[in-house]
């Protein structure tokens, strides 16, 4: 597809972490952590988009965010330490070497601040920006720290070799465009690419040009296409002598680092290639814009692998833990596929584009989002859910059918829907066959069916102690009841006190009240307070999400044999987008 400057095309550069001995994270982790997602170990919001990435370090972690700030919060539970403003949004990833943290800012300046304190150190200020046509240079470059000398690329062109403990100009080495993508480190040169569609080798002691590889769209005329076909925004990478490298011309390249000599090139036709390429065990992968694919390559032939297409452009770089590949995307979710046949495994949705790279920490991941947030996922060794499904039929009293806008959503988002009959082949299928599951119920009433001959021996009950979860989005469940002429019979919590062993107590239900969410409902995604009804004691329950007034839970877990039963939040207001996601979310969970 083909754009006019006036179409508004979303493209950011994506930061891949190479070459910087001080500061570099690793984008591979051998261990499984993320399988699936445990659950959201901390959320810190800010009050603008994050679009760069975060950088662990010590026992804190460091991002920022377009509104103009640098945060330092705990790495253990995200509380803010500090913060450090500009005059400018911050949408690159800080740098760390001896203390210090580098990092660059929309105000043209690149800043030292001490990271203990987040007291400037110094800064020092890059030339006038160099003109750009065609918009949507969402990123930075992300400064690399070695051997105290930290180079960086900037709006103005150049590419800046500096003294890193008092920002003194050791060289620097103009190209024709913006440099936006991050300088690697190889041996003694400095790669970078800049927006003119040019790979340039400088040598790291003096900064003068060793060579330079061209790619298609240095010599091409955006004007022609009226789209940008020439700049370079990711970063590099090389891998057994060889360069890999995407562009905006709609191409990624393989190159010799030897010869220079073009290996091969990759090309779904006219759409973007803006993220930084990972290389994991003989493949490449890559992220798209137009096309809103994630793809892997191989790395010898240049032959496409898979492809998955996403809900919008991929624009983030990925990672990858065990066989899981995780990246983001403009359809507000981080996906984690499986690297070798592209299978979704999980995903977790925000409220907003994600364009962030994620950064892995052990068996955490830092993930930001155009909401604001930077979000710490922590990763689940277990086998991701195999099976999800919800249950949301029409059959019984309209007080006992589940919100519509919760069964519109789950179908908007294809998870399968059950009826009464499918319900229970599915659980007794689960009970046999042992695989992960899930079942969401949008409903009040466990069917009959699934209760005989008694609650703690029927089909129900027996689904979860084999290992399945349900999560319940209702009052508790078959509390009321109704004769077959739609005569109300009253509220009794006999059948749900024995089908889950816990004690729902009418005397505290006789309302709705204000719950405040424990630091586990946090974990999980609950805003800090809600309003809701039914409770049971916090003794019956495994894990406690949410206390009302009375000092009950409302909001809980209760394990039963080798699965769980997720009584999730009711809602005395109207249901809201952040709510459906956090559903999704909380039902693929693995802790």
């Amino acid at each position: 597809m083909r754009f006019s400057r006036a179409i508004a095309l979303f493209v950011l550069v994506s930061i891949v972490f190479a070459g910087n001995p001080a500061s570099a994270q690793s984008r591979t982790l051998k261990d499984a952590w993320f399988k699936s997602i445990a659950a959201v170990q901390w959320k810190v919001q800010t009050q603008g988009s994050i679009r760069g990435s975060a950088l662990a370090a010590g026992d804190r972690v460091y991002f920022g965010s377009a509104d103009g700030n640098l945060f330092a919060v705990t790495r253990k539970s995200g509380d803010v330490v500090w913060k450090f403003k500009t005059n400018g949004a911050i949408s690159g990833t800080p740098a760390f070497a001896k203390g210090t943290l580098y990092f660059t800012s929309r105000d043209l300046h690149l800043y030292a601040v001490d990271a203990a304190t987040g007291k400037e150190r110094w800064n020092f200020k890059t030339g006038s920006l160099l003109p750009h046509f065609w918009g949507w240079e969402y990123f930075q470059s992300t400064p690399v720290v070695e051997n105290d000398i930290l180079y960086v690329g900037a709006g103005d062109g150049v590419c800046y070799a500096l003294q890193a403990s008092d920002g003194k100009v050791l060289w620097k080495f103009k190209t024709n465009g913006r440099i936006r993508s991050t300088p690697v480190i190889q041996n003694q040169s400095v790669l970078v690419a800049s927006y003119d569609g040019v790979v340039y080798a400088l040598d790291k002691s003096k900064g003068t040009l060793q060579w330079r590889y061209e790619t298609e769209g240095a010599h091409l005329k955006s004007d022609d296409f009226g789209w940008d076909r020439n700049a370079i925004d990711a970063t590099p990478v090389v891998t057994d002598s060889k360069l890999v490298l995407g562009s905006r011309d709609g191409s990624l390249y393989a190159v010799d680092m030897k010869t220079r000599a073009l290996l091969w090139k990759f090309t779904y036709g006219p759409t973007w290639s803006i993220s930084s390429p990972l290389v994991h065990q003989g493949k490449v992968f890559v992220g798209w814009s137009d096309n809103k694919l994630f793809c892997a390559v191989d790395l010898q032939t240049g032959k496409e692998v898979w492809k998955y297409e996403a809900g919008d452009y991929v624009y983030s770089s990925p990672v990858v833990a065990g066989n899981t590949v995780m990246v983001g995307s403009g359809d507000n979710k981080l996906y984690g596929f499986d690297a070798a046949t592209g299978k979704v495994q999980w995903t977790f949705k925000t409220q907003g584009s994600i364009y962030s790279s994620p950064v892995l920490d052990s068996a955490t991941v830092y993930i930001g989002s155009d909401d604001g947030a930077m979000y710490a996922l922590r990763g689940s060794s277990r086998e991701p859910v195999q099976h999800l499904a919800f249950f949301a039929t029409d059959l019984g009293h309209d007080y006992l059918k589940g919100n519509p806008k919760i069964t519109a959503f789950l179908q908007a988002e294809k998870i399968q829907a059950l009826d009464s009959a499918g319900l229970k082949k599915f659980m007794s299928d689960r009970i046999q066959d042992k695989a992960s599951s899930v079942l969401i119920f949008n409903h009040s009433t466990v069917p009959h069916s699934l209760l005989t001959p008694n609650e703690k021996s029927g089909t129900f009950r027996k689904y979860i102690e084999a290992g399945g979860t349900v999560v319940w989005t209702s009052f508790a469940p078959n509390l009321v009841a109704f004769d077959d002429k739609g005569n109300f019979l009253g509220e009794k919590p006999d059948v749900a006190n024995a089908l889950l062993d816990v004690d729902f107590d009418l005397v505290h239900d006789g309302g709705e009240y204000s719950c405040e969410v424990t630091a586990a409902g946090r974990r999980y995604g609950l805003s800090d307070f809600f309003v809701a009804n039914f409770s049971v004691k916090p003794g019956a329950v495994n894990e406690t999400f949410a206390v009302n007034e009375y000092g009950r839970s409302v909001c809980w877990v209760k394990k039963l044999g080798a699965g769980r039963f997720i009584q999730w939040r009711t809602w005395s207001n109207e249901i809201g987008q952040r709510d459906l996601d956090m559903l999704l979310d909380v039902a693929q969970f693995r802790p």
